[in-house]
């Protein structure tokens, strides 16, 4: 969390580049190795759009199952280095809550492009999955 602007920071080492859908181009990226090895693995750095608007969600299975949605904008994307954690790290803004260290959990959500908030919530509710927010 970035708590002095009340943003979100999203960090994977494994990134999809189509971040529009699979039959658009990909967005740019840098293959660069695996941040937390000294292994000579490769991964991608995906170089996020500022000002994209950018769902968030996280499915959580069990008897009571759960899906996270957020939705929010895409403030910045950072190298690694100089940020630690992984290799792509994308900032965020957080539309559904007024204090960003409210989002659950705080790490391992799938983030893509568009507000796709509506679409989740109408597929949790055919299904009878909780949407948290």
């Amino acid at each position: 969390m970035e708590t002095e602007a009340n943003h979100y920071f999203g960090s994977h080492c494994t990134c999809a580049s189509k971040l529009f859908g699979t039959a658009q181009p990909p967005e740019p990226y840098l293959l660069r190795d695996y941040a937390h090895t000294n292994d000579p693995t490769c991964c991608p750095q995906v170089l996020w759009r500022k000002g994209e608007e950018v769902t968030m969600a996280l499915y959580i299975s069990g008897e009571a199952p759960q899906m996270l949605v957020y939705t929010g904008e895409v403030v910045k994307s950072y190298d690694m280095p100089p940020v630690g954690g992984c290799r792509t790290n994308v900032e965020i803004t957080i539309n559904e809550v007024d204090d960003v260290c409210d989002v659950r959990p705080i790490h391992h959500q799938i983030i893509f492009y568009g507000n796709f908030a509506g679409q989740l919530r109408q597929f949790a509710e055919l299904y009878n999955v909780a949407v948290i927010t």
